[in-house]
């Protein structure tokens, strides 16, 4: 298992089956990753977890008005737990955009007691959670 810095745009493609439509169809994820990458890919992190060449997990958010948004996760992989890592590293690179606060958004309260109680994000409202750096 290895951790991944991914500048692929084509990386949406690749993890299509793993991303995780609310109300966006997947080919439209995919393509927005792709745009993203293309257009400001110093704005888009990226971090995939691999087995071979296989895509096991990953972590992809992007510079928004100030803030950084987590706009796709899949951070717990098959045999080892490295979303810990992985949110480190994302702090780290936040920091290094010279922006203080992460958001993500999620409706599941599951996910939202487990952000709140493994990575101190706060509710901002019914939708939407805050880490502030």
């Amino acid at each position: 298992m290895k951790l991944v810095n991914c500048k692929d745009p084509e990386i949406g493609f690749k993890i299509f089956d793993m991303l995780m439509p609310v109300d966006t169809p997947r080919v439209e994820l995919a393509y927005e990753i792709k745009n993203k990458m293309i257009e400001n890919p110093d704005n888009v992190f990226c971090c995939i977890g691999q087995v071979l060449d296989t895509v096991t997990g990953f972590l992809i958010a992007y510079v928004v008005g100030g803030v950084v948004e987590i706009r796709h996760a899949r951070t717990y992989f098959a045999s080892f737990n490295y979303s810990e890592l992985i949110f480190d590293i994302l702090k780290l690179w936040t920091k290094s955009k010279g922006v203080t606060n992460i958001l993500i958004g999620t409706k599941d309260k599951k996910l939202r007691n487990y952000y709140n109680r493994v990575y101190g994000f706060s509710p901002l409202d019914d939708n939407i959670m805050r880490l502030e750096l």
